[in-house]
């Protein structure tokens, strides 16, 4: 069986709203702008606003990019790593962690719009009605469908980067489960589920105490709430519909907080609890016979990649293929494509592509083998 991993950054959601990483920051303003009777969402708001303006008054010595909240993030990461307490005043570092998660899921969810119908397979056995993106003809929609066809005869497996749940609603409309692979999850997922391993974390994701060990320490575990409208009169409190337009948004923001991992290259303090997660995508890099990447850009940053992708690699399937789908200029100084050249070693140069019409060639890809 030919093994396929699809790689997918921020730039795959982001004609379903999910903003980008470098506008980010404008669309949070625009959100506590529009919400100043939320004295909720203006709390967590100001909290991480508050931080930035902390970090932009440190700048007379070096420049940090305060309108990419990966930037951000990872400052907030950084200053609690080297404890340097006066960017954390007066709030605390837990403070910082969890409105942090708040501002992140809540600009996603404002942004992030589904459609609602009746029309399309059940998510779970008893959930009623499910959430479509498949009569949207969006280009990811095509990505997602092609993948599907391909279910019988290829293994595949979905990386991603992303926090939203544009992937997951896709694979929903088609029928189909999704499978994060934490440990906590379900036992009754079918066989023909797609793994979907979300790197650094989900809007649907909490964590929560599941037990002590012997030494008394808690035990750390990730739930991954699954989505779905139940039914008209009695929707699930993580989704609100629009009566008007049918639109739905998530609302997990206001009900759980949501792990989220940081974008930054030292993820140590995170690794107990989506351990499985990666040691899923490692195994899932060893065996691939193809490897495809769409929307994301492997900034110069991200060193966690880079080391996953290295030792991931490492196994005796000859990769017979490797892609990646950008809207980038193939030329572009120490663009994409120069990035994902040097990533590679001798054994993928031979077989690299880039490719500059991004996800509709990824679709036209995705039908050859189909």
């Amino acid at each position: 069986m030919r093994n396929l991993v699809l790689i997918l950054g921020a730039g795959a959601s982001c004609e379903y709203g999910a903003p980008l990483m470098k506008n980010f920051y404008s669309e949070a303003v625009r959100i506590s702008s529009r919400n100043t009777n939320s004295p909720s969402l203006q709390q967590q708001f100001n909290v991480i606003f508050g931080f930035i303006d902390r970090l932009q008054k440190s700048q007379a010595k070096a420049n940090i990019d305060l309108h990419n909240i990966e930037s951000i993030y990872t400052a907030l990461e950084m200053s609690q790593l080297l404890k340097l307490e006066d960017l954390k005043k007066p709030s605390n570092w837990q403070e910082l962690r969890t409105c942090m998660a708040y501002f992140l899921t809540k600009t996603i969810e404002d942004n992030t719009k589904f459609q609602y119908t009746n029309n399309f397979p059940r998510y779970w056995p008893d959930s009623g009605t499910t959430i479509n993106l498949g009569n949207n003809r969006k280009t990811i929609d095509s990505v997602i469908q092609q993948l599907c066809k391909l279910q019988d005869s290829w293994d595949i497996t979905i990386v991603s980067f992303n926090y939203d749940l544009v992937v997951e609603a896709l694979l929903c409309a088609c029928g189909l489960q999704t499978r994060y692979c934490l440990e906590s999850e379900p036992d009754n997922l079918k066989s023909d589920s797609v793994k979907l391993l979300k790197l650094h974390g989900s809007i649907n994701w909490e964590r929560r105490e599941v037990g002590q060990t012997k030494a008394g320490r808690a035990i750390k575990d990730l739930v991954a709430h699954h989505y779905y409208i139940k039914n008209k009169r009695n929707e699930n409190k993580n989704f609100i519909v629009d009566p008007s337009s049918k639109d739905i948004t998530t609302n997990f923001s206001e009900n759980i907080t949501p792990f989220i991992v940081p974008p930054i290259w030292n993820k140590s303090s995170y690794h107990n609890d989506v351990s499985d997660v990666w040691q899923e995508a490692a195994k899932a890099l060893s065996k691939a016979t193809h490897i495809y990447t769409a929307g994301y850009s492997l900034p110069q940053t991200d060193g966690f990649f880079r080391q996953l992708y290295a030792l991931g690699t490492v196994g005796s399937a000859p990769l017979q293929d490797f892609r990646v789908f950008d809207i980038e200029p193939e030329d572009s100084p120490n663009g994409v494509n120069s990035r994902f050249q040097n990533l590679l070693g001798r054994g993928a140069e031979n077989v690299y592509t880039y490719h500059s019409e991004g996800l509709n060639m990824l679709a036209t890809q995705l039908a050859c083998f189909g």
